[in-house]
């Protein structure tokens, strides 16, 4: 038999006690979040065993030189918090409520990704096989998009062993974690491979913020909106080469770093990352018997665009001795990708388009077979590959090119085609399309198990 409230209440508010750390100023920002001020020598990380002695470090040592980003403000602008900035030697905390606690099945994993027979659905694009890596960074378009309630979904760099140390920074959304439908600043950091080490943001000890006027796990503001303004994250992890440590940097300001010894303990064993990833991830849970309808990205397909599908531009890769390049080689990957797809940006910062509806049936299609079928993440009719309507010119400066467009696919390649179409505008009716092809009807239902044997 299930413990009761009264029986869960004093445990619930030890664990409370123990992740709340006493504040020097408290205060709520405009979004209705409680914020803690709190002593930087006393903030969760520090509980960690194997930072008993840590000397927090206020800045990396070695600061990579970036080439500066000229499309900066010009195409789009950055995203920022509303956070009153916190008194010297503190840093602001989002307080973890009991709310929160009451939405997890498990204290034991509060704080950690957990997919619960799920799968992760990817989109973006990979670096890895050609070398090691000590860091990326990125301008990542945020949006605010509708997630499944036990779901969630995020565009991030991700950078590892391709093993078991993990790093993520980015943007998410994840109502099972925080209670709303709010895009969040986030990061995340495992030592093996997501099992019980590490967590999100500050729910753990791991990741010490130095930062007093950004905190992982607050709302991010303002938002892109559809054939709207455009606001990106402009995100850089790297690691320092003199401190050893993994350094995560928000418009070019230190916000807080994963120390060296919680991947590997005193030997460090994370010196060089394997792989690096700029990539949009969902969780799909199949709640509703088919491939979930939560979005990524901006939830509207990569073919669509500037103005309408998220993007990553500004890409940059950290090789060793710290000389920073613009990408190049890279390539793109979507997990379900007709459900969330991937193209090339064609030149100019832009490197790629991203994201998709998730499983998103048009009320056209009539037949439950064809239902099943969009649901799975397959198209319901080949669509003609088309090219991407450019990025609008800056409004000043020069264009940052991140790779030269001779170096890059054409917009218009099998990459881009065989996708289903994308959600229709607010404003506009979803556009009627057939159902798939009995041939591929039978296919599918086979694959499912619904085809009876004949």
């Amino acid at each position: 038999m299930p413990p009761s409230s009264v029986h869960l209440k004093p445990i619930l508010q030890a664990y409370l006690k123990r992740l709340n750390k006493p504040a020097v100023k408290t205060m709520t920002n405009k979004d209705g979040e409680v914020i803690d001020c709190v002593d930087i020598y006393k903030q969760p990380a520090l509980d960690h065993p194997l930072l008993k002695d840590h000397i927090v470090q206020m800045k990396p040592i070695f600061i990579p030189e970036v080439e500066e980003d000229l499309d900066n403000q010009t195409i789009d602008e950055p995203a920022t918090q509303n956070i009153e900035s916190c008194p010297p030697g503190t840093v602001p905390i989002r307080r973890t409520q009991m709310s929160d606690l009451r939405r997890v099945a498990s204290l034991e994993n509060f704080g950690r990704r957990n997919t619960n027979g799920g799968t992760i659905d990817q989109a973006g694009a990979l670096k890895a096989g050609a070398g090691t890596y000590l860091g990326a960074k990125a301008s990542i378009n945020v949006w605010n998009i509708p997630v499944e309630p036990n779901e969630w979904s995020h565009s991030a760099i991700e950078i590892s062993d391709a093993v078991k140390y993990y790093i993520e920074a980015g943007w998410i959304v994840n109502p099972e974690l925080f209670g709303d439908q709010k895009t969040r600043l986030y990061t995340y950091w495992t030592a093996d491979g997501y099992g019980r080490t590490g967590c999100y943001n500050l729910l753990c000890p791991g990741f010490v913020q130095v930062s007093q006027k950004f905190a992982p796990g607050l709302i991010v503001h303002p938002l892109s909106t559809y054939n709207g303004s455009q606001f990106v994250l402009p995100i850089t992890v790297y690691k320092d080469n003199t401190d050893l440590n993994w350094w995560l940097e928000l418009k070019g300001e230190p916000v807080g770093y994963w120390p060296g010894k919680l991947f590997g303990g005193e030997d460090m064993r994370f010196q060089e990352a394997r792989q690096v990833k700029w990539v949009g991830s969902v969780l799909n849970k199949r709640n509703k018997g088919h491939h979930t309808t939560t979005r990524m990205g901006s939830g509207y397909m990569s073919e669509e665009g500037w103005g309408k599908a998220a993007y990553f531009r500004s890409v940059f890769i950290f090789h060793p001795l710290n000389v920073v390049v613009p990408q190049s080689n890279v390539r793109l990957f979507a997990t379900a990708n007709h459900c969330y797809s991937v193209i090339w940006g064609g030149g100019g910062s832009i490197l790629f388009y991203y994201g998709g509806p998730g499983a998103s049936p048009p009320p056209s299609v009539a037949s439950s077979a064809a239902k099943a079928f969009i649901a799975c993440g397959l198209p319901p009719k080949r669509r003609p590959s088309r090219d991407l309507p450019p990025a609008p010119s800056p409004r000043k400066g020069p264009t940052l090119s991140t790779t030269s467009a001779a170096s890059l696919p054409p917009t218009s390649t099998a990459a881009s085609s065989q996708r289903w179409g994308p959600l229709a505008p607010p404003s506009s009716p979803a556009n009627s399309r057939p159902p798939p092809p009995a041939d591929l009807q039978r296919r599918l239902l086979f694959c499912l198990g619904i085809l009876q044997q004949a």
